[in-house]
């Protein structure tokens, strides 16, 4: 019974230690954002070439951009108070486009083709 405890105890310790490195890493991650990234944001496009929509959010809220010419789609979408970096994450997933933030310039491309 004592040696259950003590499995227990450690299994415990040990969840709550991996949340709180997940924690710290989730709050360094938002650090690195671009201030205009964690604004808030509503947005309403129809049939609008995604290009469009991420240039009007960066300039919206005063981010760096940097969207490859090989991007050529087009979008309807509807958000309603969204953070203005989880916008452009769900629009990046919804699109099978890579996104990267280095420096306080949000870099979307196309993903890259393995060989």
């Amino acid at each position: 019974m004592n040696a259950r405890r003590t499995i227990f105890g450690l299994i415990v310790l040990l969840t709550s230690e991996v949340c709180a490195q997940q924690t710290d890493s989730l709050r360094q991650r938002e650090f690195l954002l671009p201030k205009g990234a964690r604004d808030s944001t509503t947005l309403s496009f129809k049939d609008t070439d995604l290009r469009d929509i991420l240039r009007a959010l960066a300039a919206q809220h005063n981010l760096n951009l940097f969207i490859d010419n090989a991007i050529n789609k087009r979008s309807t979408i509807s958000l309603n108070n969204v953070r203005v970096y989880n916008a452009i994450k769900f629009i990046c997933d919804q699109n099978k486009l890579d996104l990267q933030v280095d420096a306080g310039i949000i870099k979307i491309t196309p993903p890259k083709v393995e060989v």
